[in-house]
């Protein structure tokens, strides 16, 4: 212990002195502040209400390093896409703002971008997935954004690097046949608060790493009975409170095995698979 003692101190000091380095001075970016432990460099923009703000931030810091950018509370055109283009961001989030695009166009195909977390935003133009064309996201998380229809631009435009995507509350009605069959990476995929109707095989990758669907709280009532056919790593399926009366055997089969939690009607359920009758009441 008495060992260690001084490498912690000493990780400490150099954590603290390469933050102070890495932020700009922060009359520099004024109203907005940078948060830093030496990675990420991030800057928090709250309650940012000028595009030509916004703009002066960037433009006087851009000898600095910036790697993610959050809005808060903000009411803005759009985030500069040369800003990320010149800059390494990785994370750009939005939380309870308005927007009038997400970008003023899709960044270079050269951008690093990883996350893009966007809540209680609204989008006067709505969200246009064509900006994403450019974009390997990892992580998209969508919560209280009006989305309504995920259709062909969604299709066609987002990459098959997304592996954790969530829609939540964001008043979606339908989905393309193939919505996310693209995404071959996809781990996670929650659709919660929606009002969805109808789900199908087709909408999934037909060699899919999902372990994890969600797609509670919608307007589901019935499952197809290849749903989760050819899914050899899901583990958790939340279905509850939606319109699902009934489901047949064949619903479960391939997948009963690995399976750890089923919720169907805000209860934890599964079947035995022994001695099923054809159908079973939820």
């Amino acid at each position: 212990m008495r060992a260690s003692f001084p490498l912690v101190v000493f990780l400490s000091l150099f954590a603290s002195v390469f933050s102070v380095d890495l932020c700009p001075p922060p009359a520099l970016i004024e109203p907005c502040d940078c948060i830093s432990g030496y990675k990420p460099i991030t800057y928090k923009c709250s309650k940012i209400l000028d595009q030509d703000t916004i703009e002066g931030v960037f433009s006087k810091s851009l000898d600095w390093p910036l790697n993610a950018l959050i809005f808060d509370h903000s009411s803005l055109l759009y985030v500069s896409t040369p800003l990320i283009n010149s800059k390494n961001v990785a994370t750009v989030a939005i939380y309870h703002s308005r927007f009038t695009s997400l970008f003023t166009s899709p960044p270079d195909e050269t951008n690093v971008i990883e996350n893009i977390i966007l809540r209680n935003t609204t989008f006067l133009r709505g969200l246009d997935w064509r900006l994403f064309k450019n974009l390997s996201p990892t992580i998209v998380q969508i919560q209280e954004v009006i989305l309504k229809r995920i259709g062909n631009p969604f299709v066609e435009n987002v990459k098959p690097s997304v592996a954790q995507l969530t829609m939540d509350k964001a008043k979606i009605t339908t989905l393309h046949d193939q919505a996310f069959a693209k995404l071959t990476s996809l781990r996670s995929l929650s659709c919660a608060y929606n009002l969805i109707k109808s789900i199908k095989r087709s909408m999934f990758p037909q060699n899919t790493a999902l372990y994890l669907i969600d797609f509670s709280k919608n307007k589901i009532d019935n499952l197809p009975d290849d749903i989760f056919s050819n899914m050899p790593h899901l583990t958790d399926v939340y279905l509850k409170d939606n319109k699902i009366k009934t489901f047949s055997s064949p619903v479960w089969e391939g997948v009963f095995d690995h399976l750890q939690a089923v919720y169907l009607d805000g209860r934890l359920q599964r079947e035995s698979g022994r001695d099923e009758p054809d159908r079973h009441r939820c």
